[in-house]
């Protein structure tokens, strides 16, 4: 059982992000690209665990995006390789000819600098086309992954929003999974706060009025985009159950993140 950790600070309200405790404990399953739903893996009311899938999206074209990405990065990394090479030769070759300088005349040392800096902006551009192709390559391998839309806890199917050869948007919620009874934390963050924040980070939360107290919970959602009238990020923590003195829904709150940064 999970027990009350020791009080906050004198001043906990000056600390963390503001936040309140809900009264259902859930997680709302949101599609990270847009597709046309091939499979729903899972039921309203199934019993699922974390990782099961809950929906499988046609996952054709971004195959073929993957398959592009490979053979782009291939190539860029073959034309890095020859631009290494290039570079690597024309400096051994500017170092000879300048340690001899008895046997190379002024034009052909200043040939072989030029070599050099050519060489070298030749290289720093294939670099670039690399970085850039395996930053391509990353997006289009965590695309064709978010075809697969799973479970990130265990729990109950409590709702589902899709059907089959139906069509999905990114940022579109298409499944909850309610984890039992318990308590949900919903908060805001700033949005460059928000940029690291993932499901499955800790959270420590203080629950205002009185004997300010602090109890555990585990982030499940991060909305995609800013809430407009407030220019914030809401979050959703699900808290560690079988808390002796849980606090009423309602309860006004300040939330504490684990990462650098809070």
């Amino acid at each position: 059982m999970l027990s009350f950790g020791p009080a906050f600070g004198d001043d906990p309200a000056a600390a963390g992000h503001p936040g309140v405790l809900l009264a259902e404990a859930g997680y709302d399953v949101v599609a990270t690209v847009d597709g046309k739903v091939h499979r729903v893996g899972a039921g309203l009311g199934d019993a699922v665990r974390d990782g099961d899938t809950i929906v499988e999206l046609d996952d054709s074209e971004l195959k073929r995006d993957l398959d592009v990405a490979v053979a782009d990065l291939e190539a860029a990394r073959a034309a890095r390789e020859q631009a290494s090479f290039r570079r690597v030769s024309a400096r051994e070759s500017h170092e000879r000819r300048s340690a001899q300088p008895e046997f190379f005349s002024d034009e052909e040392i200043r040939a072989a600098e030029m070599e050099v800096r050519e060489a070298s902006a030749a290289f720093e551009s294939a670099s670039a086309h690399a970085a850039a192709a395996a930053a391509r390559f990353e997006r289009a391998r965590d695309r064709l992954r978010g075809a697969r839309v799973t479970a990130p806890v265990a729990g109950t199917v409590a709702a589902l929003y899709v059907e089959s050869q139906g069509y999905v948007r990114q940022g579109m919620t298409v499944a909850r999974i309610s984890v039992g009874p318990g308590l949900l934390v919903r908060f805001a963050v700033s949005p460059e706060r928000a940029e690291s924040l993932r499901p499955g980070d800790a959270v420590t939360v203080a629950v205002m009025g009185g004997a300010v107290r602090a109890l555990r919970g585990v982030v499940t959602r991060v909305a995609p985009e800013v809430d407009s009238p407030s220019g914030l990020v809401f979050a959703e923590a699900v808290m560690e159950q079988d808390v002796e003195g849980m606090p009423r829904a309602g309860s006004a709150v300040r939330v504490m993140l684990s990462a650098a940064g809070d």
